[in-house]
């Protein structure tokens, strides 16, 4: 981890305080459970409770952070705890009064075409909706959004990539002497509020498991 302080505004440069971090030593396969797929190491939910709740009542920072992630093969990412202002940036609005942090997405694109996808499906309820979560670690779609993807990829993928089930997931085996697989797979986009898009490309959601003859390239979500 790497740290470093950029400072604008009343927050001190050189303010510090005790950080905790936990890390995860239980495996009680609550983790395959979509409605608690959360690790919750760092803590920063919208109770004060949170990481940046402290931060805030302490003085340290404002009462805001803002995560960015990389996606690239190197991983990693940066976590500024105060309000990044980037005029070339899209930003979405969190919905107000939600006990998680909600935001609204609006449709599901693969390769540049909006898929015909219930509306209700997007609806923001208590228990129901597009949730953004440091916490989690695995990606879910309701099934009313995640059929829909994977016909389309099925349906735009060449036939020599054969689709299979792996433990419940869904792959598809490319031979070795097969196309760049990053050309095979389409781009899917999440278009949220405020004309926000965010761009998966193949890379981002397939997982390769080796093969002598290739490949088996599962979807991660």
């Amino acid at each position: 981890m790497h740290i470093s302080n950029i400072s604008k505004g009343p927050v001190a440069p050189n303010s510090s305080m005790p950080l905790a971090f936990g890390c995860s030593n239980l495996w009680t396969r609550r983790l395959t459970l979509y409605e608690r797929a959360l690790d919750e190491i760092l803590g920063f939910g919208k109770q004060d409770t949170s990481f940046i709740s402290h931060f805030y009542s302490q003085g340290k920072a404002p009462k805001i952070f803002s995560h960015c992630l990389k996606g690239d093969i190197s991983g990693g990412d940066i976590l500024i705890l105060g309000e990044v202002v980037e005029p070339n940036m899209s930003y979405t609005p969190l919905i107000l009064k939600q006990p998680h942090c909600n935001i609204n997405l609006e449709s599901i694109s693969v390769d540049g075409h909006i898929l015909k996808i219930d509306p209700t499906v997007f609806t923001t309820l208590i228990n129901k909706g597009a949730i953004i979560d440091s916490g989690t670690t695995m990606a879910y779609f309701i099934e009313g959004a995640y059929n829909p993807i994977v016909d389309v990829i099925t349906r735009t993928i060449p036939r020599f990539a054969s689709t299979i089930d792996s433990n419940g997931f869904h792959c598809n085996l490319v031979t070795t002497g097969a196309l760049n697989v990053m050309d095979i797979f389409p781009p899917i986009s999440l278009n949220f509020a405020n004309n926000a898009s965010l761009v998966l490309r193949p890379q981002d959601y397939l997982l390769l498991i080796p093969r002598l003859d290739g490949g088996k390239w599962c979807l991660t979500f």
